[in-house]
């Protein structure tokens, strides 16, 4: 007679094999059925981001199904960027959207949405977009400036529907977010590059004089002096030779580098030959009554000026030398020591260098903050009581 026991234990072994086999049966398809829904969603047809999650994870599968979700949203962030880079925007629109519900925390398509969101003047969700980024990276200074442009157009969208009520709300908005002046002056260098027309001589030399301005702290005055046969070899490197404040000859320099130098010597193609001896301006006037002459520093002012109309401002505060203030402010920010900014600001005195150190630590240190957050946390505490 059979033991009953051994019939058990050889039964338990059975099904131990069985369910064994079972087991390597939905591991592989769990892999299939998630290698399939990726490969769905890059040909276009969206899925829920819980599809693959939803699936049974055994062994090493879902660490691999990790990876290809991963790739997938690469690739979903690449299909945008190319629609984006062919001013399809709804399209890029989407296919960030599918590469965020893949990955919701994929930083850099989550920028390239909000990029693309204001492209398409949707400036309300790029908006929203954008104050999300800063509030987990607060030293984002692209997305600040791009903040900031949302919100002028979107200004200027209401006004132009006659909505002045959603515009000077708007204004006020702007005014509590506290937008420092360099985002200003950086939105200046943003409306050269796309508002100026560079199909003229005027045009391409408008924008070599403000991008000149952020990039070596320069004076007007010190642009007025300056000729061509100033830009000079100085141990393999370009630069430009400065009659400085208070000085009778040209003994200082400043550095060009290939973004400053580029536009002044596309400017300087565009020269009639005549216009082009070594003792001729560095920077001329184009009018039909002042041809070929030297630029004043009031001229300088206006084209400054001019620029940051394009994007909506016009603040007696900021001027063609709130450029130069800018550009001592980004070396220290860049991690220039005190003595290189004072040399790039050409500072007689390092005490006044020493004002936009201070200036940088009282903003980056502020105490306000720390009230702020002292009060906050004495909110949430009575909350919770």
């Amino acid at each position: 007679m059979e033991n009953p026991f051994y019939r058990k234990k050889f039964l338990n072994n059975r099904c131990d094999k069985e369910l064994s086999k079972v087991k390597n049966i939905i591991k592989h398809i769990t892999v299939v059925l998630t290698a399939s829904f990726l490969i769905i969603s890059l040909n276009g047809i969206y899925f829920p981001t819980d599809a693959a999650a939803s699936a049974p994870k055994i062994g090493d599968s879902s660490s691999q199904a990790s990876f290809n979700v991963r790739k997938a949203s690469e690739e979903l962030n690449t299909r945008g960027l190319k629609s984006f880079e062919n001013k399809d925007y709804p399209n890029a629109i989407s296919e960030f959207e599918k590469a965020l519900e893949l990955s919701p925390d994929y930083d850099e398509a989550k920028y390239n949405l909000a990029l693309s969101r204001y492209m398409n003047a949707d400036y309300l969700e790029a908006i929203s977009d954008l104050k999300t980024i800063l509030k987990n990276d607060p030293n984002f200074n692209e997305a600040r400036i791009y903040l900031l442009q949302s919100y002028l157009d979107l200004i200027k969208h209401k006004a132009a529907k006659g909505d002045e009520t959603a515009a000077k709300s708007l204004v006020e908005e702007v005014k509590s977010l506290e937008f420092a002046s360099s985002d200003f002056v950086s939105l200046a260098i943003n409306a050269a590059e796309n508002g100026i027309k560079k199909d003229t001589p005027q045009g391409i030399r408008d924008y070599a004089i403000i991008n000149l301005l952020i990039r070596t702290g320069l004076r007007t005055i010190e642009i007025v002096r300056t000729n061509i046969g100033d830009i000079r070899q100085e141990s393999g490197e370009e630069v430009l030779w400065i009659q400085g404040k208070g000085r009778d000859t040209k003994d200082e320099f400043v550095l060009l580098t290939e973004e400053t130098a580029i536009p002044i010597n596309e400017y300087l193609k565009k020269r009639d030959r005549k216009t082009k001896k070594e003792n001729d301006p560095l920077f001329m006037s184009h009018s039909d009554r002042n041809f070929g002459k030297r630029l004043t520093t009031r001229s300088i002012s206006r084209i400054v000026k001019d620029n940051l109309r394009l994007v909506g401002i016009d603040s007696s505060r900021i001027t063609a030398h709130s450029l130069r203030h800018t550009a001592i402010t980004l070396a220290l920010q860049a991690g220039a020591s005190i003595q290189e900014a004072q040399a790039l600001g050409r500072h007689a005195n390092i005490n006044t260098t020493m004002i936009y150190a201070h200036n940088i630590n009282r903003i980056t240190h502020a105490p306000e903050r720390k009230i702020d957050k002292l009060l906050d946390d004495y909110k949430n505490k009575e909350g919770k009581e």
